[in-house]
């Protein structure tokens, strides 16, 4: 009898959101895409509970299954990214001479 890891997993990841979470995660991202996932776990969660109304039915493992990465990333304000524009260009200081 062989076992299948991914019955296995299922119940640990619905009672786990934030491991299912983390499990779900693209491996191949940037620095700043690792850090701003890792950091807004809860606004994702809050994403996927405000859909419920639609589809009661829906676990969040397959909210996570169709949920694009790249696109939820870069529909971002660059801010909101993580990028500054202040580390490329430095705030000039004018000296003035009377």
């Amino acid at each position: 009898m062989a076992i299948n890891l991914n019955q296995l997993a299922d119940p640990f990841f619905r009672d786990n959101p934030q491991a299912a979470f983390f499990s779900q995660l693209p491996s191949l991202q940037s620095p700043n895409q690792r850090q701003f996932f890792g950091a807004n776990f809860p606004r994702i969660r809050n994403e996927f509970l405000g859909q419920l109304g639609e589809n009661p039915q829906q676990e969040f493992t397959d909210f996570l299954g169709g949920f694009d990465w790249r696109d939820y990333y870069l529909n971002l304000p660059p801010m909101t990214r993580g990028f500054r524009p202040q580390r490329l260009a430095p705030p000039t200081r004018w000296l003035t001479f009377d």
